[in-house]
């Protein structure tokens, strides 16, 4: 088997040359032959699924599609992992959680710490608030609304929460 032949490939080919020289008649093969001739000649990823076979499984027993199932499940199991390490490594190009962080080097410390951008700014003059600086602030143009339900700037009696329909 070739590294990067498949377990259903290989299978099939060696079932084919099998079925062909049982139809010659020249050779009877036994299942059990077969069955060592593929855990004999798979590659070196599939080693720790052989050895597991070979101690739980009775090989006088084992039929050839029994064996290739099972690691043709192996091999399924390979390829996710390895698709899974590739999404991994791209994973903080999609992941909105680290938008907006900023990286920052402590020399005290000597290693690089993650802070957020919220609480670095000075009170915003508008509402008062740390997370944002005043040209941003949400309520600079809400000041001149005054709403005497509660007695607050920048309130309407439209967006009102507290006053009763």
């Amino acid at each position: 088997m070739k590294d990067n032949e498949s377990v259903k490939d290989y299978s099939g080919r060696l079932i084919d040359v099998v079925n062909q020289m049982r139809l010659l008649g020249k050779i009877s093969f036994i299942d059990q032959k077969v069955v060592k001739k593929i855990m004999v000649s798979v590659p070196e990823r599939f080693e720790a699924k052989i050895s597991a076979i070979e101690e739980s499984c009775d090989l006088q027993t084992l039929t050839i599609t029994e064996l290739t199932s099972k690691l043709h499940a192996q091999e399924q199991r390979i390829s996710i992992r390895s698709d899974e390490t590739v999404e991994g490594a791209f994973q903080a190009k999609h992941n909105g959680r680290n938008f907006g962080k900023l990286r920052t080097f402590n020399k005290s410390k000597g290693k690089d710490e993650g802070s957020s951008r919220k609480g670095n700014f000075l009170p915003c003059f508008h509402c008062q608030r740390t997370n944002h600086s005043k040209e941003d602030c949400w309520f600079k143009n809400k000041s001149l609304f005054h709403y005497n339900f509660y007695n607050k700037n920048g309130h309407s009696e439209k967006y009102c929460k507290l006053k009763k329909n």
